[in-house]
């Protein structure tokens, strides 16, 4: 079994909620007993692939979220194409290697 660093703060990870909701968001503290993020987007398939959208449509874009361990299965640092399309989504930045890969949907 291969064992990885836990991710940092700084970093943009998947979390996996308790409800089923797989969240991409930038991490910026994990205290042990909860995730404080920025700019957190909802992860959800669509007949033209995987797509993202607000995690919470009545919050501000850059709101901080709290979400308290109980509520978190488990979370990862993001695969690289997630994290470059979520960084292009979420601040308009087109990452050096292109595009949004095919089959990614932005919200």
């Amino acid at each position: 079994m291969l064992i990885t660093k836990p991710p940092a703060s700084g970093d943009i990870i998947a979390m996996k909620l308790i409800t089923g909701e797989e969240v991409i968001a930038k991490l910026k503290t994990d205290n042990g007993t909860a995730l404080v993020v920025s700019k957190p987007i909802a992860v959800g398939m669509s007949p033209q692939g995987v797509g993202f959208m607000p995690f919470m449509i009545s919050a501000d874009e850059d709101a901080e979220m709290v979400f308290p361990s109980s509520m978190v299965v488990t979370h990862v640092v993001v695969r690289k194409e997630l994290k470059d399309a979520y960084i292009q989504n979420t601040s308009g930045i087109v990452p050096a290697n292109g595009p949004l890969p095919s089959g990614l949907v932005s919200g």
